[in-house]
Parts: C-alpha cells; structure tokens; sequence
C-alpha cells in the first residue's frame, strides 16, 4: 500500500483521513507497519475512524489485550498513539465527505460517501461481496447480521440509485452502479 502511494506521489504522512470499514483484519491490517521490533502507524497524521460497535465487540475488545495479535499489533496501536475515533452513527467529515453507518457484516460496519463536482462514489467495505448479493439482498455471509444488512443494503441501494452513484465494493473486482430490474436492482459493471 505504502509503496503504490508513493507511485502515485503521495506520502504517507500526507494523508489525513483513514476510515476502516470494519473490524476484520483484511480491513486494517495495512494500518501500521514493524519499525524497530516494534508496530509504528503507517499514516502518522491520519484520524483513523472506526464503528463503535465493533470497537467494543467483546472479540476484538479480549484480542487487544495480546500484544501479538494482529487486532493489538493495529488497532491497538492506533489506540495507543491517539489516532483512532470511534464513530456512532453517521459522520460528517468535510469536503465531501460522509462516514454512514451500514451495520450487518459487523455491528460497526461504516461505508463512505464522497460527493465532488455533482458526482457521487460509495465506498462500501464489505455491504456486498459479490454482485449477486445485490439481486438477492438476503444473501450474504453466515457470520452477518441477517436482517440488519438487509436493512444497510436497502437503505445503500435506493441512495446509490437516486444519486446514480458509482459504487466500490472491496471483494468486487470492478466500479459499477445499479440499475432498477423488473425484479429488484442488479449491479452493472462499469
């Protein structure tokens, strides 16, 4: 990750704002880096926003107190340095910015809105895995929260289609949007 910024000409310590969708550790895990024998930040000036719900999840709550556990070696870290904000619901950030709570995959799960020059883009974590989930909106994985992700991707599907907003979806390997079938909404690569 470090090294594709720097390709881009961004420095790690430019970037100001991390949101991490939710607490599985293949959403954090390139949070900090081993400097030293020890885990320093990788975004030393970034406010690192977090889901209360899954911060005070027993699971990650009893993994933070190994110091080898990937939750201590990140999260932990990020704790300890003063760079994580839990957010509760949805939060503004600025310049277009918009942290929205979209429990289901986690209790703290978050998705994130950008809106620059009348367009919207949706980051959406892991709302949805595979398009499919999209036509099926009752589909997703065992450990989700049924009903409440349901109600996450209803409330992310009537926005995304009235602002006709591109979509990222972390596990979905192209941008898209969704289209209104005679059945429900499919997702349309793009």
């Amino acid at each position: 990750l470090l090294a594709r910024l720097a390709d881009a000409g961004v420095l790690a310590t430019a970037i100001t704002h991390v949101v991490l969708t939710h607490t599985h550790s293949d959403h954090y895990n390139a949070t900090t880096i081993k400097q030293g024998g020890q885990f320093v930040p990788c975004f030393p000036n970034a406010r690192h926003y977090l889901g209360l719900a899954d911060w005070q999840d027993p699971h990650i709550q009893t993994a933070l107190e190994d110091p080898n556990s990937v939750e201590g070696q990140t999260l932990g870290v990020l704790h300890q340095c003063g760079l994580l904000e839990l957010v509760e619901g949805d939060m503004h950030l600025g310049s277009g910015l918009t942290i929205i709570a979209a429990p289901g995959e986690t209790p703290g799960h978050q998705i994130v809105k950008v809106q620059v020059a009348g367009q919207t883009l949706y980051c959406l974590g892991d709302l949805y895995h595979h398009p499919l989930e999209v036509e099926q909106p009752g589909w997703m994985c065992t450990w989700a929260d049924v009903d409440t992700n349901r109600m996450s991707r209803c409330a992310l599907a009537e926005a995304a289609l009235a602002e006709q907003a591109l979509l990222v979806a972390t596990h979905i390997p192209t941008i898209g949007r969704l289209e209104r079938t005679q059945t429900g909404v499919t997702w349309v690569a793009i």
